[in-house]
């Protein structure tokens, strides 16, 4: 389901949940976003939040939204490696 930008930030300011998860991802994929998707694909499933860097102190919501400066090689390298060829082509 696709959330709206005014659901979407509701839902980043809560803090994070067990089926959310936020990271940078400014300029490249931290390995950190496969083992979440690792983790999504084996259990019910959640959300990835790219271009927003996780609270890690869980004082409160303070997540700090930073987007994604290199969009598309940001949008192929999770593409490729997670099997997606819409984006990179087929192999």
């Amino acid at each position: 389901m696709m959330l709206t930008w005014d659901n979407l930030l509701k839902k980043i300011y809560m803090c994070e949940k067990v089926d959310m998860k936020c990271k940078l991802a400014e300029k490249v994929i931290p390995q950190s976003v496969y083992e979440t998707y690792c983790s999504f694909a084996n259990s019910k499933g959640g959300d990835i939040v790219l271009g927003v860097e996780e609270d890690k102190s869980k004082s409160g919501p303070s997540e700090k939204i930073s987007g994604i400066h290199e969009l598309g090689a940001v949008e192929f390298s999770f593409s490729k490696a997670t099997g997606d060829p819409r984006i990179y082509g087929k192999k």
